[in-house]
């Protein structure tokens, strides 16, 4: 059985998190990588999330810290 990506996972937590704050460590974005895959198959709303993560980092709007 598949499982989802609940509302409230880590990764969504994390995400959400950096997104909103406008920071993220090496550290979390290396956990967000982790978490992302974890179940070998990266999901529609967790790439949407990730390509807006890496949109804010590209445009320096979310800084990266160490």
């Amino acid at each position: 059985m598949m499982q989802f990506t609940q509302p409230d996972s880590e990764f969504n937590l994390m995400i959400g998190k950096a997104i909103h704050n406008n920071v993220i460590t090496r550290h979390e974005f290396q956990k967000i990588m982790t978490l992302s895959g974890k179940d070998l198959k990266i999901e529609a709303h967790e790439k949407r999330l990730l390509y807006q993560l890496q949109g804010l980092m590209e445009n320096r709007s979310t800084r990266d810290l160490p």
